[in-house]
């Protein structure tokens, strides 16, 4: 926690030279990640990396765990990846404000007029400037033996720009033990796309429970390793 609010800090500094620019988060993501996995000496796999890289907009989703996905997923966010995180994590000290400068949105998900609006407002932005985002659709951490049921917001932005999905599966960290000079590894594992073709017949709420199966399986499998 404290190499999380001495790198918001320094992060905030930067940012403010460059604000909102969307290739903030990528640096300060790289750079928080990768001394977090130094510092806790936790490996990092990933597997079929190259399927992180984009030539058009597209739409990452990752399951949510721990704070450690700060870690883990901050050290392989690619360029002009962005987050789109809900309206409290805004009002977090510190780190909060470095969340909105480095260019990444907050959605107010109780609010659903708002919501809409600032959906609109992401899609422009993603045409605009060719900027891809990554959301964790359970909306919050998530320790039960399934996932949760997929925010639909995201997956309207799918159908609204034809975008390419890809699902991204964190193992689980209960393999991780941060007291042991060994204490494991992580595995990320990004999966086949889902391509505009693939969902064309489905409607928001189909695509969100597709989406979400093609976690789940590997999500529920992983579970029984324990």
């Amino acid at each position: 926690m404290i190499h999380i609010g001495l790198s918001s800090i320094v992060g905030v500094f930067f940012c403010l030279f460059r604000p909102f620019n969307p290739n903030n988060t990528y640096y300060i993501a790289k750079i928080m990640g990768k001394i977090g996995l130094f510092l806790t000496n936790v490996k990092v796999e990933i597997i079929n990396k190259e399927r992180l890289l984009v030539d058009s907009p597209t739409i990452f989703y990752s399951n949510h765990q721990e704070n450690f996905d700060i870690f883990s997923i901050g050290s392989i966010v690619g360029p002009k990846i962005v987050a789109i995180g809900k309206k409290s994590l805004a009002m977090i000290p510190i780190f909060g404000q470095l969340f909105v400068l480095a260019g990444n949105f907050i959605i107010d998900r109780k609010n659903k007029k708002k919501a809409y609006e600032q959906l609109a407002v992401i899609r422009s932005k993603m045409l605009k400037e060719k900027i891809s985002i990554w959301i964790m659709p359970e909306g919050t951490r998530n320790h039960s033996e399934t996932l949760l049921p997929f925010k639909k917001g995201a997956f309207k932005l799918a159908k609204e720009l034809e975008a390419t999905l890809v699902p991204i599966y964190v193992s689980n960290y209960k393999n991780i033990n941060l007291n042991k000079c060994s204490p494991g590894k992580v595995t990320i594992t990004v999966l086949d796309a889902i391509s505009p073709e693939d969902y064309k017949n489905m409607d928001i709420e189909e695509l969100a429970i597709f989406a979400r199966e093609k976690l789940n399986h590997y999500y529920e499998r992983d579970l029984l390793q324990y």
